[in-house]
């Protein structure tokens, strides 16, 4: 879930990229102050949640008294070229928010291990904008009996789905972007730079929790699948620093 550490930081929760693993172990260290939002809910929702009254209250009230103070001394005449209106919020208003992602062939491939076995279970609504939100939940009418008949309905659906995602976890104000490849070596980069005692040993010696059965591989797809789907998510191996594989 959306998780708020005891510095104020906010971790988001990306499907299948370790956070169940980075919750548990937040947890047992310590080092949540408390739960924000709904497991998986992206940036938006964990700074103002949809469907959650009573946690919606507390955010508000937690509102930086600087912002709220500029939004009360907004002055009308402010004109467009002098550059942002006082009362918009600036970096230093947003709390420090990281996410971790995964190379977009692995999640694709995760998720569909991850869906044969629970029967591809039903993410709630994809129209649910403002109650139980889920990202996965585009993917509800994708059923298939093979990883390549499932990634052929996606490119119709929702081509270049996992970069979107991706971006969903990634907008302005998110400062660390770890890895699920190095998921433990970046949460202790974060946890390091954020001066937040751990069991650095415990960290590197814990199994990861709700890994998926690796019964596919990249040998599995086809070729010219495999290609059309790297292509649609090229935006994201660049943007967050994987390389494109070579086939």
């Amino acid at each position: 879930m959306g998780l708020k550490l005891i510095n104020d930081s906010i971790f988001l929760h990306i499907p299948k990229t370790g956070g169940n693993f980075i919750s548990q172990f937040l947890l047992e260290q310590k080092l949540v102050k408390a739960p924000l939002a709904g497991k998986h809910d992206d940036v938006f929702r964990c700074l103002y949640p949809q469907g959650w009254p009573q946690r919606a209250k507390r955010v508000a009230s937690e509102f930086i008294p600087k912002v709220k103070n500029r939004i009360i001394s907004n002055k009308d005449s402010h004109h467009w070229l002098d550059g942002p209106r006082p009362e918009q919020p600036i970096a230093e208003d947003i709390p420090y928010m990281f996410c971790f992602v995964r190379n977009p062939v692995s999640w694709i491939e995760s998720y569909y291990n991850y869906c044969v076995p629970e029967n591809w279970y039903n993410w709630s609504s994809e129209y649910d904008y403002c109650g139980l939100w889920h990202p996965n939940a585009v993917l509800n009418s994708l059923k298939s009996e093979s990883l390549n008949e499932f990634v052929e309905k996606l490119l119709v659906k929702r081509p270049g789905y996992v970069t979107e995602m991706f971006g969903w976890y990634t907008t302005a104000g998110v400062k660390f972007i770890g890895k699920a490849e190095n998921l433990r070596e970046d949460l202790a980069i974060f946890l390091e730079a954020q001066s937040l005692s751990f069991d650095r040993r415990k960290l590197f010696t814990e199994k990861k929790k709700n890994v998926s059965q690796n019964q596919k591989t990249i040998n599995n797809w086809d070729t010219e699948l495999l290609k059309e789907f790297i292509s649609c998510e090229y935006s994201g191996f660049k943007r967050f620093g994987y390389d494109i594989p070579r086939l």
